[in-house]
C-alpha cells in the first residue's frame, strides 16, 4: 500500500472527526487520505442528516469511513454522534475540561437544530469534539459560519482565514483553537484537545540530510535518497507512525510554480537522474511518487510549500492501493 499523503497545510497539525481540513476537489487533507463520508446516528440509528462531504482529515482510508447503525468507524473505533435539540455546550464544557483547557467556547448565536456532536481521538491521539448542524446559508452571506466568525472575533478570539479555501477558519483565544466552517449544507465546528503524539517537528538551516540517513538506517533501508534543492527558508523534519508504518517527514518554503520551477520540478528531475521510478498517475491528488530500491518518496509543492515523506516501499509504486 502506498504511503499516500493528501495535500495539507504544514503548519496546521490537527486531525479531525469529519475534518475541518477538507479537500478542494479531493486534493488538501492531513496525514493519509480520508474521503470521510460520515454515518452519524442517534442512539444507534442511522441519521439521513449527515455530512458527506468526502473530506480530507486524519489518517484512514481512501474510502472513507462507513459507519454502520452503531456510528462512524474512525481510526477503528466507533464514533457515536449523539442528537441534541440545541447546541451542546454542557457536553463541549466536560470535553474541555477532561482536557485540562480553561478557556471557553461561545455557542454559535444561530437558532439551528438538532446539533449532532461526538467527541474521540485519531489514531495519532489528537483528541477532538465536533459539532455540526444544518446551515441553509450561503459562505461569505449569511451562513453560520459568518455570523460565528464576527461573533468570535466581537469575543476577542483571533481569526486566520489564510487557507480559508482549503481548511475554513481557525480561531484561538487563550488556549482552545477551533476550526468552523459551512460545507455542503452543514456547518461544522472542531474543537481541540490534547494530543498524545510524541512527534514534533525541528528546525534545521539546512536539509536534515544526516537526521533523515539516521532514520533509513534505523529503518534498515540502504537506498540513498537525495537532497532537494531551491529552499527559500528553513526546512522542517520529523519522525512519526501511522497504521503503514514509520515515514520521515520534510516541508519547507518554496517560491515557485508547480510544472514550471517549484522544487517538486527540479525534484523530480534530479531523482530520474538518480535512478529513482517516478509514478505521476496520481498527481492531482497525492503529487509525486518515487521508488528505488526499498525506499519510496512521496513529494509535491502546493500553496507556496515543499513536502517530502520518505518510507520503505513494498514494491507496489503505481498500484493505487
Amino acid at each position: 500500500m502506498k504511503n499516500k499523503k493528501l495535500f495539507f497545510i504544514p503548519l496546521v497539525l490537527t486531525f479531525f472527526l469529519t475534518g475541518c481540513l477538507a479537500p478542494k476537489t479531493g486534493e488538501e487533507g492531513n496525514g493519509h487520505y480520508n474521503g470521510d463520508q460520515t454515518n452519524n446516528t442517534t442512539d444507534g440509528n442511522s441519521n439521513e442528516s449527515s455530512p458527506s462531504n468526502g473530506e480530507g482529515n486524519g489518517n484512514g482510508n481512501e474510502n472513507g469511513n462507513n459507519g454502520g447503525e452503531n456510528g462512524n468507524n474512525q481510526g477503528g473505533e466507533e464514533v457515536q454522534y449523539t442528537e441534541s435539540a440545541s447546541f451542546p455546550a454542557a457536553a463541549l464544557q466536560s470535553f474541555l475540561t477532561s482536557q485540562n483547557l480553561t478557556g471557553t467556547v461561545p455557542t454559535p448565536s444561530v437558532n439551528a437544530t438538532p446539533w449532532y456532536y461526538a467527541s474521540g481521538a485519531d489514531d495519532s491521539g489528537n483528541a477532538i469534539f465536533e459539532a455540526y448542524t444544518l446551515d441553509s446559508g450561503t459562505p461569505g452571506t449569511n451562513a453560520i459560519e459568518d455570523s460565528y466568525k464576527t461573533q468570535l472575533a466581537a469575543a476577542g478570539w483571533t481569526i486566520d482565514d489564510t487557507y480559508y479555501d482549503l481548511a475554513g477558519y481557525f480561531a484561538d483565544k487563550d488556549d482552545v483553537e477551533l476550526c468552523f466552517y459551512t460545507y455542503d449544507g452543514y456547518f461544522i465546528l472542531s474543537i481541540y484537545g490534547a494530543s498524545s503524539s510524541s512527534s514534533s517537528y525541528e528546525e534545521s538551516a539546512t536539509f536534515p540530510a544526516t537526521q533523515l540517513q539516521a532514520f533509513l538506517t534505523g529503518e534498515g533501508l540502504t537506498t540513498s535518497v537525495p537532497a532537494p534543492t531551491g529552499a527559500i527558508d528553513n526546512w522542517y523534519y520529523c519522525e512519526d507512525e501511522d497504521e503503514n508504518g514509520k515515514f520521515f517527514e520534510i516541508y519547507t518554503a518554496d517560491a515557485g510554480t508547480p510544472g514550471q520551477d517549484a522544487m517538486e520540478d527540479s525534484y523530480k528531475t534530479l531523482l530520474q537522474s538518480n535512478g529513482w521510478t517516478i509514478d505521476d498517475s496520481e498527481y492531482e491528488d497525492y503529487g509525486y511518487f518515487a521508488d528505488k530500491g526499498d525506499t519510496e518518496i512521496q513529494f509535491y509543492s502546493y500553496d507556496d510549500y515543499f513536502q517530502m515523506w520518505v518510507y520503505a516501499s513494498d514494491g507496489n509504486s503505481g498500484s493505487g492501493e
